[in-house]
């Protein structure tokens, strides 16, 4: 009846690391994609702005998100996956607001740049997070969860960027904090090796695009899955 018991309590928190770093990897690719459709509604509100310009905002994203996966996911497996995923939140959180609060296209500009720094080291760490926590049984399943999460919000990112530009551009930026606000605690710790693959893989899924948000996740956690260690 005790094992029963812990057997449970132990599936629970399995599931509850797992829906927080699958949050995390929600905000951070949404992020990637929502800003699209306000880029009209940047231009008019830091007029004399062209839209070259507010692109920036967009493109400054995904470069320093795509230059800091490997480092970053290097990074954590030296550090260690929870204080990275942690250290990422804030980052990310912090980084957001001051998106929000931006009195002008440069400081935007600016605190998109620090937003995908704390992109760059949740991603990695989201992943490795996930799988330390599930037996090799149910690895594939969790791998699924993440990866369909990331799906999801690449392609809903323009739908919900619609949205809340309806609204004001600033509330693109408001959604993420209720979202860091949560349970973020519950995070375990990994093993080392799986954020650098995990890293590797989030470059892939950028490149690619929405389209392959999903399965570049998938081959690259299958074309590694004997590398990585099991949890403790």
């Amino acid at each position: 009846m005790g094992s029963l018991t812990k057997s449970s309590e132990s599936g629970r928190r399995r599931w509850a690391v797992l829906a927080v770093v699958s949050a995390a990897q929600f905000l951070t690719i949404l992020d990637l994609w929502v800003v699209n459709i306000a880029l009209p509604a940047l231009q008019h509100d830091f007029a004399p702005a062209s839209l070259s310009d507010a692109s920036w905002v967009l493109d400054v994203y995904a470069i320093v998100l795509a230059a800091l996966l490997l480092p970053a996911g290097r990074a954590a497996d030296g550090i260690g996956r929870r204080r990275c995923f942690l250290v990422g939140l804030v980052v990310f959180g912090v980084a957001s607001l001051g998106c929000a609060v931006a009195p002008g296209l440069p400081a935007l500009i600016g605190w998109r740049a620090l937003q995908a720094a704390g992109a760059a080291v949740l991603m990695p760490a989201s992943l490795g997070l996930a799988l330390s926590v599930f037996p090799a049984r149910q690895q594939g399943t969790a791998v699924g969860v993440w990866a369909g999460v990331g799906a999801v919000a690449a392609g809903s990112g323009p739908v919900l960027g619609g949205l809340l530009v309806e609204s004001s551009w600033r509330w693109i930026f408001v959604i993420n904090l209720p979202v860091i606000l949560g349970p973020w605690r519950q995070a375990g710790q990994s093993c080392r090796g799986q954020a650098v693959v995990a890293a590797a893989s989030g470059m892939s899924a950028i490149i690619s695009g929405p389209a392959g948000a999903s399965t570049g996740w998938e081959r690259s956690w299958c074309s590694a899955r004997s590398g990585w260690c099991a949890p403790r």
